[in-house]
């Protein structure tokens, strides 16, 4: 990387700016404000450290509001005040004044006469004070694009080279200080300002005063270093300047501050803001010193804001290159991930003890692409951590595929309140339809976390939805529903307030109601909330057409017209693109223009790609065969990807394979493809292939992935073919079951086999108890059923046996795991009732009874009454709110 090059590059020297006050006062040199009174006045106004950060920035907009933290991460003195005075020193100068800086002679007639006029901040960011450096980092915030004269002074500033003075109380020569009263009103002519005793103040002029206080009193001057949160602002605003050159490559305009990163005598504070500074521009993996910020040499003492801040550019970076330019692109063009972007030791903090790292770290994975982020997700919704849990559900929402939207609903109707609300957030991360069945549930806080969420999204089409819950009879959810309207538009906010006001049974919230539309509409008109809903209802249509309210149908054109998006109209490029293929199925293929055709059909977009692929299956074969080999492979990501899989370097393989998992999150597997991904998985070797492709198909449940399934359980390598078992462990049926017969009896690969008895059981076949074929006078060994296996001598083996076969109903191996549900051992006596549990046997739940009335230990009584709520049928149990 050109970043990293730069930070290694030997005798370059940084640009050094001396501080002009450093410079001798024998120079001509003039303070412009001395002689520019608009310039004094603003120096004034800037001439304090008095910076500060911004509570508006919040790194959690990425994931709260889908869109990047507004502002500056820095701001000086009050905001308002602040952003009043900035727009005044944009300004051009009312006043010019040309101060010659040296002794040469100036010619009029080479002075530029038409220069446009230049801003007061432009003025006061030459200044050598405080009040300049203010000004050069203000003029960086709000216009880096003009600020890049002030470039090596945010640097100086940043590095820390610049020191402003403070004038001390005076000091008397002699060695001691004295006070000087002056009285409120007092003009100077007559204040004491000499300390002469012996002198009569009244006969004294103003200029002898002045005069006998310079040679009576001295200032001292105190040096005071800059701010570590001055530095910090500069460095924000340094980094805005760099890289705001368009015409240039921001990473070699950030070289000085890799350079300044790599020396590494930073404060951890300016390292902070340098670090998310740049990494909008350059991936973290090239950022000096991040690595050691993420992984800190004792985690117990380690500087946590450092390594937040390290994390942060990674999200920052992430977010800007990876995740959210993806969203306006075709998939085909999805950057996968790139582990190279990213310093090896990010992944340290999955296991960080700051449940904010795991937090953050939570919609990196989500964020950069990560393969693994669903399962690493799917792990974290169990974290001991609030914040960090709540994260992995809105992380998961990110991902917009089938699987997520699974596992969110699963957990949606749980029987833990807090996992269900986090649920419905992340549900709402995908689509709003997905959480409006949740606004009619039975939990009062279910339905109000689905209609806080529905409010944060300012969905016109959602009106309608949220002003039904005003008839909730609980306040709690009406003043969910009028604080959550508050940044709302007019046009959509009033017409709810309007319907809470006549509609809801609370009148308080009706009351609060008609507060907030008398402050929107600006009125003080009454409004009869406390009486009867018919009188409610007459009043509110003639508010409703004083104040221009809409409701009824003039609501519902309201609602259509603010909820209009601009969409491509698929069915005209589909009848375009139907036109062109009829055209082209009347060509031979000898034909020159039937392959110009073929030509220009290569170079379709994704989108008409995806209308291609449905338009295929309607095409004589021959086309079919020639969109099959030469057009969708070019154009499509699906096609394309698959074809990477007949390369004979294992790399690309891999690259292909995981493309294909990737959009399976999205989409399911043409069938057309699966012929030509079945013929190359029949050789495939590599294992990685194989879990990608097992995973682009396991979602659907299909035939087809049964099929993958099969030809990896006969595959060659034991390792493959755990891989196979994982898919049946993922979706059991009867039919597999068969597939499992020879492997129960492999006795080369002990971990394969004991995987393959536990699955018999799950299959539920009962076919695989006996030998596969009875009544043959000479049986295999490898065609034996499960019965033949109670004789293994091997315990654990013997025991995985029982189990499989108790769950296929096999009445001695049933009988015998009630015994060892008795068993001296209490550990033996766990592992029994928790197979009997999990074996669907209701036969079990009368022997757990009689056995439970002998049983005295603690542990064991608890495991069997948990046993026997597994194993009560649908109806028997008590509905989850009786106590309601």
């Amino acid at each position: 990387m050109i970043f990293g090059l730069a930070l290694l590059m030997t005798g370059c020297q940084r640009i050094g700016v001396r501080p002009l006050e450093n410079l001798s006062l024998t120079q001509p040199i003039l303070n412009p404000a001395i002689l520019n009174p608009e310039l004094a006045m603003y120096s004034r106004e800037l001439n304090q450290d008095d910076w500060s950060s911004n509570p508006s920035w919040n790194i959690a907009a990425y994931w709260q509001a889908n869109r990047a933290p507004e502002g500056n991460r820095w701001s000086y003195g009050n905001g308002d005040e602040t952003e009043q005075l900035v727009t005044e020193l944009l300004q051009p100068a009312s006043t010019t004044i040309s101060i010659a800086i040296s002794s040469d002679p100036i010619d009029d007639r080479r002075r530029p006469h038409s220069a446009p006029p230049e801003p007061i901040i432009a003025k006061l960011a030459r200044m050598p004070s405080l009040s300049g450096w203010n000004a050069a980092i203000l003029w960086g915030h709000v216009q880096p694009e003009a600020a890049h004269s002030v470039a090596p002074t945010l640097e100086s500033i940043v590095l820390g080279e610049l020191r402003y003075h403070t004038l001390s109380p005076p000091v008397d020569k002699k060695g001691t200080s004295k006070s000087v009263p002056v009285t409120r009103g007092q003009s100077p002519s007559s204040s004491p300002t000499s300390v002469r005793d012996n002198v009569d103040s009244r006969k004294a002029t103003w200029l002898d005063s002045v005069k006998e206080s310079a040679t009576s009193w001295t200032y001292e001057k105190e040096e005071h270093e800059l701010s570590l949160v001055m530095r910090a602002a500069a460095a924000e605003a340094w980094c805005r300047v760099l890289t705001s050159k368009t015409d240039v490559d921001p990473i070699e305009q950030l070289a000085p501050v890799g350079r300044a990163l790599a020396d590494g005598s930073l404060p951890a504070a300016i390292k902070s803001e340098l670090f998310r500074s740049v990494a909008r521009d350059v991936s973290p993996g090239d950022i000096p010193g991040i690595d050691e910020a993420l992984t800190p040499a004792d985690e117990v003492t380690a500087d946590r804001a450092l390594q937040q801040a390290a994390l942060e550019a990674c999200l920052i970076y992430a977010w800007e290159n990876v995740y959210q330019p993806q969203r306006s692109i075709p998939s085909s063009e999805w950057k996968p991930h790139d582990e190279a972007l990213w310093p090896a030791s990010v992944h340290h903090l999955r296991l960080s003890r700051d449940p904010k790292m795991r937090e953050y770290y939570a919609y990196w994975l989500v964020y950069s692409n990560h393969p693994e982020a669903l399962d690493h997700l799917k792990r974290q919704m169990t974290d001991t951590d609030k914040s960090a849990r709540s994260a992995s559900y809105r992380a998961l929402g990110m991902f917009s595929s089938g699987t997520a939207i699974e596992t969110l609903n699963a957990a949606a109707k749980s029987s833990n309140l807090i996992e269900r609300q986090n649920a419905v957030r992340g549900l709402a991360m995908i689509s709003p339809q997905l959480i409006i069945p949740y606004l009619n549930d039975d939990e009062m806080k279910v339905r109000q976390t689905a209609l806080e969420e529905l409010l944060q999204q300012q969905d016109a089409s959602q009106v309608v939805n949220i002003r039904k819950q005003f008839l909730d009879p609980r306040n709690d959810i009406h003043l969910t529903i009028i604080n959550g309207l508050n940044d709302w538009p007019d046009h959509l906010a009033l017409p709810i307030y309007l319907y809470g006001m006549q509609e809801c049974p609370i009148l308080t919230t009706r009351k609060a109601c008609l507060e907030k539309i008398r402050q929107r509409t600006k009125t003080e008109e009454t409004f009869p909330v406390e009486e009867m809903i018919a009188e409610r209802r007459s009043a509110a249509n003639a508010w409703a057409d004083r104040h221009e309210i809409p409701q009824g149908e003039t609501l519902e054109a309201v609602v259509q017209t603010a909820a209009m998006v601009a969409k491509p109209a698929p069915y005209v490029q589909q009848q375009d693109l139907g036109t062109r293929l009829r055209v082209l199925a009347q060509k031979t293929p000898d034909d020159p223009a039937f392959q110009t055709e073929i030509q220009r059909l290569t170079q379709l977009n994704e989108q008409d790609a995806l209308l291609l692929e449905q338009l295929t299956p309607r095409q004589p074969p021959q086309l079919q065969q020639e969109l099959r080999t030469r057009v969708l492979p070019v154009v499509h990501p699906v096609y394309k990807a698959a074809t990477q899989l007949d390369s004979p370097q294992v790399n690309i393989r891999r690259q292909g394979a995981l493309q294909l998992q990737m959009i399976s999150e999205r989409r399911s597997m043409p069938e057309d493809i699966f012929p030509q991904i079945r013929d190359r998985m029949l050789k495939e070797q590599d294992q990685f292939v194989w879990r990608a492709i097992l995973k682009s198909y396991e979602r659907d449940r299909t035939a087809q992935s049964g099929e993958l399934a099969r030809i990896a359980l006969h595959h060659a390598w034991p390792d493959i073919k755990l891989l196979g078992c994982e898919y049946i462990e993922f979706d059991p049926r009867p039919e597999y079951a068969e597939w499992l017969r020879p492997m129960i009896h492999d006795r080369q690969n002990r971990r394969l086999r004991l995987q393959a008895i536990r699955l018999a059981g799950r299959c539920q076949n009962p076919n695989l108890l006996n030998s596969r074929y009875p009544t043959a006078p000479q049986q295999l060994p490898e065609e034996q059923g499960l019965v033949s296996l109670l004789n293994e001598t091997e315990p654990e083996l013997r025991f995985e046996v029982v189990v499989a076969a108790s769950q296929l109903g096999y009445p001695p191996a049933m009988q015998e795991l009630a015994v060892l549900a008795q068993h001296p051992e209490l550990q033996v006596r766990l592992r029994a009732i928790q197979a009997m549990a999990t074996s669907g046997q209701t036969r079990f739940a009368e022997q757990l009874i009689l056995i439970g009335s002998n049983e005295k230990h603690p542990q064991a009584q608890r495991e069997m009454m948990s046993a026997l709520k597994q194993l009560m049928t649908f109806g028997t149990q008590p509905p989850a709110d009786i106590d309601r």
